[in-house]
Formats: structure tokens, C-alpha cells, sequence
């Protein structure tokens, strides 16, 4: 699947989000609300565990976590080159990078407490991964990146149920999908 496929998908996705709410910038944000965001933010970054990723309570939920929390830092205006949170967002892609699948899972199905939520992870990975992806200036690592967007958006398409959605927890079909291919 090519980058303009799975870039169709995301944007359509973002739309759907939006849901026509009013775009509001950064800057923009009422004054009263500036200093919780930030603090909010301030503990996005203290908390991010050295290797890039965050977590739920009890080491839950990886994928989501980091990829929703690097969606934050995203929000604010930092990206993986510039702003406040740059080091943070790469440090979260990096390590979004690191855990894809072969298979093009997001995330690792094979660890017990991501295994029955795996398609979350997988969704806001996707959808943070292809928001940096026009960020990225260094050719190789751009590349890695287009192959890992590639991978999980032919991974959605075949974790999509007989009924036209996904489930959120494995089912028989995308469990032996994840299951036959040995992850990275």
C-alpha cells in the first residue's frame, strides 16, 4: 500500500475525529486554561520513561499511552525537529518505531496486558506515526518510518471484522494473522 493509500486513511480518520469542531491553535488557547495545559504537558515529559514510551498503571497499555501522549506534545506545537517537547516526540517515535511489528502491529500483542487491547495501541500509533511522518528530514530513517505506515495500514485492513469494524480485542482471524508472523 502506497503512502498517498494509508495518508487517505489517517485523513479520513482525522475528519471523522473533528467531527467539524472549530480549529483552534496553540497560541490561541484561552489565557485562563495556558497554565493547566502546560503543567499537563510539563508532566507528559517527566514522566516518559528513558526509553520513550509511556505507560498505564501496572506497565499497561504502552502503545497507547505513548502514542496518545506524543499526540499531546504534538497538540502544543512541538514537533520531532522543533519546540519545547521536540526531544520527547522523537524519544516516543523512536520507541513507536522500535515496537512495530513485522506483521505491522503497533505495539506487542504477546505481552498479557496489551494482548486484549492491542487495536487501540495500534490505531493512535498509526495515527501518531503518520502525523511526524512529514516531519522527518533524514532519508533513511523517513523510509523505515513509510514501511512501518505501510505495514499497519495493511494490518488494519485485515484486522477489519466480517461485520465492517474492529474489534478491540483479539479475534480469531487477527489473532492468527499476529500469531503467524513472527513480530520484530
Amino acid at each position: 500500500m502506497k503512502y498517498s493509500v494509508w495518508l487517505g486513511v489517517v485523513a479520513g480518520n482525522l475528519v471523522l475525529i473533528g467531527g467539524g469542531a472549530p480549529l483552534l491553535r496553540a497560541e490561541e488557547l484561552p489565557a485562563e486554561y495556558r497554565a493547566a495545559v502546560t503543567r499537563g504537558l510539563d508532566w507528559l515529559a517527566k514522566v516518559q520513561q528513558r526509553d520513550g514510551h509511556w505507560e498505564g498503571s501496572g506497565g499497561q497499555y504502552q502503545g497507547a499511552m505513548t502514542a496518545m501522549s506524543g499526540m499531546a506534545l504534538l497538540m502544543e506545537g512541538s514537533t520531532i525537529r522543533d519546540g519545547k517537547y521536540a526531544a520527547n516526540v522523537r524519544k516516543a517515535v523512536d520507541w513507536m518505531m522500535e515496537h512495530a511489528q513485522i506483521n505491522g502491529l503497533l505495539g506487542n500483542a504477546h505481552r498479557a496486558n496489551e494482548r486484549e487491547r492491542y487495536m487501540y495501541g495500534h490505531g493512535f500509533g498509526l495515527l501518531f506515526l503518520a502525523s511526524v511522518y512529514g516531519e522527518e528530514e533524514d532519508s533513511e530513517r523517513r523510509k523505515k518510518l513509510e514501511d512501518i505506515l505501510d505495514r499497519s495500514v495493511q494490518f488494519t485492513g485485515k484486522a477489519q471484522t466480517s461485520r465492517g469494524g474492529w474489534a478491540t480485542s483479539p479475534t480469531v482471524v487477527t489473532w492468527k494473522a499476529m500469531t503467524s508472523m513472527k513480530g520484530r
